[in-house]
């Protein structure tokens, strides 16, 4: 975890925000900053460092979050549907229909029809 205590004289992150707009840096949302002032640069320069510090504080906190839900035996990432219906696909199409039929009577889509039948083959 960074510690972002000491850098800048910073605490928290809204702190941060409130010495950059103290700096009078103004920026525009999709612009660039076009003026060549020291101050502007250095104001530019603090936005960057700070926007990578939280950056890694978010990934740092969601790499926690996913090992403690592992870790807790808890499954990660999106929920199997389709893939619990592979049986009832293959019998379905054994009985003649076609993938666009299948997916309706099955309410999932076309394409995860045709993937799930590539991969039984």
């Amino acid at each position: 975890m960074i510690d972002i205590t000491g850098f800048f004289g910073l605490s928290t992150l809204p702190n941060a925000v409130r010495i950059i707009s103290l700096c009078k840096c103004r920026v525009k949302r999709h612009a660039k900053m076009t003026s060549h002032h020291e101050r502007h640069k250095q104001c530019s320069r603090r936005l960057d460092v700070f926007s990578h510090i939280e950056r890694d504080m978010i990934r740092e906190r969601v790499t926690a979050g996913i090992a403690n839900s592992r870790a807790k035996g808890r499954p990660h990432g999106r929920p199997r549907t389709a893939a619990l219906k592979k049986d009832q696909i293959n019998k379905l199409k054994t009985d003649g229909l076609n993938n666009s039929q299948i997916a309706k009577k099955l309410k999932i889509s076309r394409g995860s029809v045709i993937g799930l039948l590539k991969t039984a083959a």
